[in-house]
């Protein structure tokens, strides 16, 4: 049975024969320093590893394309005023989905309060001008739920429609008068 080569950082020493645990008398038990940095690999302190104690950090310039403390941008790169990735892969895009969203509510709310005088058909024609709006802003790529405007513009109309019913059944049951 062949065993492998004997590393060059043992000294010569063979690892395989038997040895005193304790060291032999007279023998230095400190490791020098190539064999401390193999076994427990750099050390702050070391002078040769770079942000080691005594070395100034802080007003040094970092290497051109490399990453910066605190993840701040570096020469020759993009900007972008929100910390994220100017190509794309931040954050999304801003759309302008709360104009079908708000004209969707209103124009639920306004049919079904539509038995309270005025507030149904005031209720509609805010539907009908948001839903109009967020339309437009669909078509322009502005936003992405046309389907929600469309609703909201249609629950809008229903909205007045039941209202006006609501106030012409009012009127002729005498309510009003």
């Amino acid at each position: 049975m062949s065993y492998p080569p004997v590393p060059p950082s043992s000294g010569g020493v063979n690892p395989y024969e038997s040895q005193d645990p304790y060291g032999a008398a007279g023998s230095n038990p400190v490791p020098s320093h190539e064999d401390r940095a193999f076994v427990e690999g750099p050390q702050p302190w070391d002078p040769q590893v770079p942000g080691s104690y005594g070395q100034s950090q802080y007003g040094a310039q970092p290497q051109y394309g490399a990453q910066s403390q605190y993840g701040a941008q570096q020469y020759g790169q993009p900007q972008s005023p929100y910390g994220v990735s100017p190509y794309g892969y931040g954050l999304a895009a801003s759309h302008r989905n709360s104009l079908g969203t708000t004209a969707l509510v209103l124009g639920i709310v306004g049919f079904f309060l539509a038995c309270i005088p005025l507030v149904g058909i005031g209720l509609g024609i805010g539907a009908i001008v948001n839903g109009n709006k967020g339309r437009l802003a669909a078509d322009a790529g502005q936003a992405t739920n046309r389907g929600s405007a469309t609703g909201g513009l249609v629950m809008g109309v229903l909205a007045i429609i039941a209202g006006v019913f609501w106030i012409l059944v009012s009127l002729s049951q005498g309510f009003y008068g």
